[in-house]
């Protein structure tokens, strides 16, 4: 299992600085002040007066975890003239001390409209590729023409002489367009792939939510990874569904919207609400093929096209037949050992063999003890194969044939796909 990478939260923008202070009702949550500078950073929390109440001096190299609520921001103030604004996420989340302010991309409904403006102070913007592919940099000019400057290399960063009032845009090589204003102070530009990954809101709470005024602002980014469209709904005041965007398969939406205001995704097969938080964040549209313990497949074969079915005629025989979805073509699967078991949820017996044993060509039974399969995945799309323990043999649909009644055995390991079974979550 992967660790979790913790999102970094931004400072917020120097402009709203002066307006912050805290809301009741957000959730609970941490947030780890990381001091890397070589000064002593301080930690004060903005009231619900807006007032500063200090909590804590954080050590260079060391590290304050606080807990806090969404919608209480907290301020940052270092010996050497750092200050910067951070709000919370509902994950618990880092701010990363490190010298320069850290700018946050402009709202994607302003980029059409930028253009340099003269008589800004001379300054620096540090812009640091932490991505996997090269990044380009662009000037914003006068007249809102974008000016090639730069390629900076992953892992590499470059450093510009620049204005106040100057604003630069930075282009992925996935084409992902971010807009950035210069502050008097020296600044940060970073490009990495840790935003957070928004998980969807649980089913039971769809009917019930709706949108709350008064949140701060975010941005979500829709990305379908699915291989059909899929819409995009706010979720309104009234808890009507408004269509905002259709995406198709491979198309991102990169839309502007305030913590509490929900969205569904509907598409073909499914559908999700998610709830955005104060940091921007990314909506991945992908069907989950993660097998799950307690859930209920039907498995299809690649190669014949049948259904793993447990005989009706004798409530034994495991075999390849046209599917038709009934509960002697459902299969609970069990966690056992760190392997797993599958139960018929027709006649509740196991997918297993006789007293024939584990050999080659010993055909598959429903029975009492269950084989623990070593079910591992072959490539996409809910495709797996089932070993049994140790890998020597694994389950075979006899000749691939897709015949109804064909017999459903243990074989040695080939490259055939009738070895290849597809796995298929049944909505209960």
């Amino acid at each position: 299992m992967s660790t979790a990478v913790r999102p970094q939260i931004l400072p917020l923008p120097s402009d709203v600085s002066q307006n912050l202070r805290s809301y009741s009702g957000g959730a609970s949550t941490y947030i780890n002040f990381v001091n890397r500078l070589k000064v002593d950073a301080r930690v004060l929390w903005i009231d619900l007066s807006a007032k500063r109440i200090f909590y804590d001096t954080v050590k260079p190299g060391q590290t304050h975890r606080q807990q806090t609520y969404v919608g209480h921001p907290w301020e940052v103030v270092a010996d050497n003239g750092f200050k910067a604004d951070y709000l919370p996420t509902v994950t618990e989340s880092d701010v990363i001390l490190d010298g320069h302010p850290v700018l946050r991309p402009l709202p994607p409904s302003v980029a059409d409209n930028l253009i340099s403006f003269n008589g800004g102070s001379s300054t620096y913007v540090n812009f640091i590729n932490r991505l996997t592919a090269p990044i380009k940099v662009y000037w914003v000019d006068h007249e809102g023409k974008r000016i090639h400057y730069a390629d900076v290399k992953p892992g590499e960063s470059y450093r510009q002489q620049t204005y106040v009032g100057h604003p630069w845009e930075v282009v992925t090589a996935d084409g992902v367009k971010s807009n950035y204003l210069p502050t008097v102070a020296e600044s940060d530009v970073i490009l990495e792939s840790n935003i957070p990954t928004l998980a969807p809101a649980a089913q039971s709470s769809f009917q019930a939510l709706k949108s709350i005024g008064g949140q701060p602002a975010t941005i979500v980014n829709f990305i379908n990874r699915l291989n059909v469209e899929a819409k995009a709904y706010w979720i309104d005041y009234e808890g009507k569904r408004v269509l905002y965007a259709t995406l198709k398969p491979g198309e991102t939406r990169r839309q502007e919207t305030y913590v509490e205001h929900p969205w569904e995704v509907v598409a073909e097969n499914f559908k999700n609400v998610y709830l955005p938080i104060v940091t921007e964040s990314n909506v991945i549209l992908e069907r989950d093929y993660s097998l799950k313990p307690g859930k209920i497949y039907t498995i299809t074969n690649v190669k014949g096209g049948t259904a793993v079915d447990l005989s009706g005629s004798d409530q034994v025989s495991i075999i390849g037949y046209q599917s038709h979805g009934g509960p002697n073509q459902q299969w609970i699967l069990e966690s056992i050992n760190g392997r797993w078991a599958l139960k018929n949820r027709g006649y509740n017996k196991y997918l297993g063999v006789g007293r024939a044993g584990l050999v080659s060509m010993t055909p598959l039974n429903g029975v009492a003890n269950p084989i623990q399969w070593d079910i591992r995945p072959e490539g996409a799309g809910g495709i797996f194969r089932l070993f049994t323990p140790g890998s020597a043999l694994v389950m075979d649909l006899a000749g691939g044939a897709p015949d109804n009644m064909t017999p459903v055995l243990l074989y040695q390991p080939h490259s055939g796909t009738n070895q290849n079974w597809k796995f298929t979550e049944v909505s209960t």
